[in-house]
């Protein structure tokens, strides 16, 4: 994945992308006791983000894995997602 999401040779890394993180995240939401529905919410804003900030070259290798910038972009997502919950309950 060192060269993008635009590169054509990558094709096939980012048409698996979704598929490989999608249910790990999922359930790493509902860890945070999201519902199925605002977990997958969650998860489709995460993904999001992290292609537009990984095209914009905001990832760094030097300051750690991949995944773990994944997990840090979902876990914002998530906590977003969840505030989003209580306000809606008048919390």
């Amino acid at each position: 994945m060192a060269r993008g999401p635009a590169d054509p040779e990558k094709d096939a890394i980012w048409r698996e992308f979704p598929g490989r993180y999608q249910p790990v995240l999922v359930a790493f939401a509902r860890r945070f006791g999201l519902t199925h529905d605002q977990a997958e919410d969650a998860t489709q804003g995460a993904l999001l983000r992290f292609v537009e900030e990984y095209r914009a070259g905001r990832y760094e290798r030097s300051r750690g894995r991949l995944r773990s910038w994944i997990f840090t972009i979902a876990r914002a997502r998530i906590l977003k997602r969840m505030g989003q919950s209580y306000a809606n309950l008048g919390l």
